[in-house]
């Protein structure tokens, strides 16, 4: 006999139901918005020319181009690969990079390309793919710190609603009262106590959130994720591209005793002309410096970048002669180095030179500049070359270059201080360097700074107390970076900002994963 009650409750169901539908279709609008300006693309083969295109828009038949960041498109089948490896941990479980060859030679949608390069064939797209059939079915959805605070508010609601609903009852039915009536009442009581509009309030100020977000240039791919953010308490963050520019340019090119050498940019020159595997900002800045003639130089074949060499090298071909040019990470070059070249002599590599090469290194580094290491020797003449013929080599000199630190670098620091969130760095580069950008935008290193080949030895157990006393980590490899994120959730909501390929899987095992506009697919 309520009928105003009834028409109030119909109406607040219908507006309900209304804002949802409309909400709902508004959000869908500018996801779909979002997801054209962070849309993938794949490099693919089409009438004898190379065209990128989007992943949707690959068919079956498609040859594609692989090179390290780009994420699958489709399943595959190799057609001809070079010191491929793939991450397929999304699919299979298995953490550590997998190698693909003509036997190993099928790879599955949804994987991405650690290092090397690969031209394959496309077999089948969407629902036909393994990724479909394995993923869909078993895709595990890790719950973030927002959702784990929504699920125990709705069990404190439902724990307080039983206490109610028992104490109401007891004390009428202690008095007397009515069954039927006291029944009705308690559940009356449940029903006003019970917030029916939470998840539409949620949704409505989530999805708006986002919304505006996008018109800043901030793109949620995870509603939830914004919420996160008020919730996270650290952040670890790469260093090149976030507390630097990442607008490498070369400063100088020199020999093992620290003397400018035109031979050290020469090598270095043509290994960056001919590298065409991960690409990075070091071979434009070669380029870019000034223009050699190297005409006389034919490239013959190349062994590219992966994270646990730290070096990638190319051979070429001159004067009827064979070179491996290697360039990388100073400690992994002189790691495959026997003898090291003193202005017109190639001598053995001892520990007096092993000490000179480290003072020239040190006094490069610790002004602030990245250093690579450069080294070569002649080989044989055969088909392919491995990883394995980087070894006995003679060591050439080092190229530098400067990455500027980011003029907003410092403010936003303060910030982060400010608003009790903690900044760890995780970087691959070596300590000098790193210790020179933090003094360069005001960051406080907190207790020691800890190399990767420190967190290699130690147990998680171990780790997790490391990482709360310290907040400085280089030479780290994608591998240890993951490791440090798992061990900071176990005590903290954790945010990882980051843009490479060697950032991907921390980007997705931490609670909130940050990537910036220029980063790879995969990120």
């Amino acid at each position: 006999g309520e009928k105003v009650d009834a028409i109030i409750i119909i109406t607040i169901i219908f507006i309900s139901l209304a804002l949802d539908l409309f909400q709902e279709r508004k959000a869908s609008k500018a996801a779909e918005l979002l997801r054209e300006r962070v849309c993938i693309t794949a490099t693919v083969i089409r009438d004898g020319e190379k065209k990128e295109i989007k992943v949707r828009e690959v068919v079956p038949g498609d040859v594609v181009i692989l090179s390290p960041g780009d994420v699958v498109p489709a399943d595959c089948k190799i057609i001809s690969s070079k010191d491929l490896f793939v991450d397929e941990s999304a699919l299979t479980g298995e953490s550590a990079p997998v190698e693909k060859d003509s036997k190993n030679n099928f790879l599955m949608m949804g994987s991405s390309v650690i290092s090397g390069n690969a031209v394959a064939v496309v077999l089948a797209t969407g629902e036909n793919t393994e990724y479909w059939k394995i993923v869909k079915g078993v895709e595990k959805v890790t719950e973030t710190e927002f959702e784990r605070s929504l699920r125990r508010f709705g069990y404190m609601i439902l724990r307080v609603s039983f206490v109610l609903v028992f104490f109401v009852f007891g004390i009428n039915a202690f008095f007397k009262r009515n069954i039927l009536e006291t029944l009705l009442f308690s559940v009356a009581l449940v029903v006003g106590l019970t917030p029916e509009l939470l998840p539409l309030i949620v949704t409505l100020n989530l999805s708006s959130g986002a919304i505006r977000m996008s018109k800043k240039g901030t793109i949620v791919k995870k509603l939830s994720s914004i919420q996160n953010f008020g919730s996270m308490d650290v952040l670890c963050t790469d260093k090149t591209g976030t507390l630097t520019q990442n607008k490498i340019t070369l400063i100088k090119y020199v020999d093992s005793e620290g003397k400018t050498s035109d031979e050290v940019f020469l090598y270095s020159y043509v290994h960056s002309s001919f590298q065409t595997g991960l690409k990075n900002p070091f071979d434009q800045a070669v380029l870019a410096h000034k223009t050699l003639n190297i005409s006389d130089f034919k490239k013959i074949d190349e062994v590219p970048f992966d994270h646990f060499r730290r070096r990638v090298s190319v051979v070429t071909e001159r004067n009827g002669k064979r070179i491996i040019i290697t360039e990388g990470a100073p400690e992994h070059i002189l790691s495959v180095c026997k003898k090291i070249k003193i202005g017109e002599k190639i001598v053995d590599y001892n520990k007096e030179i092993k000490k000179e090469i480290s003072k020239t290194f040190k006094d490069v580094s610790s002004i602030g500049f990245r250093v690579l290491g450069v080294a070569f020797k002649e080989v044989d003449f055969k088909e392919n070359y491995t990883k394995e013929d980087e070894s006995e080599m003679v060591f050439l000199g080092f190229i530098a270059f400067y990455d500027p630190p980011k003029e907003t670098a410092r403010e936003a620091l303060m910030l982060l201080e400010n608003a009790g969130i903690e900044v760890k760095i995780l970087t691959g580069d070596d300590e000098f360097v790193t210790k020179k950008v933090c003094e360069a935008v005001g960051f406080k290193i907190k207790g020691k700074i800890i190399h990767g080949n420190d967190i290699s030895q130690m147990t998680d157990d171990a780790l997790e107390r490391v990482v709360e006393k310290s907040n400085v980590f280089v030479r780290v490899t994608p591998v240890q970076k993951n490791r440090i994120v798992n061990a900071l959730r176990k005590r903290h909501v954790v945010g990882f900002l980051g843009d490479g390929v060697n950032d991907a899987p921390s980007i997705k095992q931490a609670d909130i994963g940050i990537s910036v506009d220029n980063a790879v697919d995969v990120a």
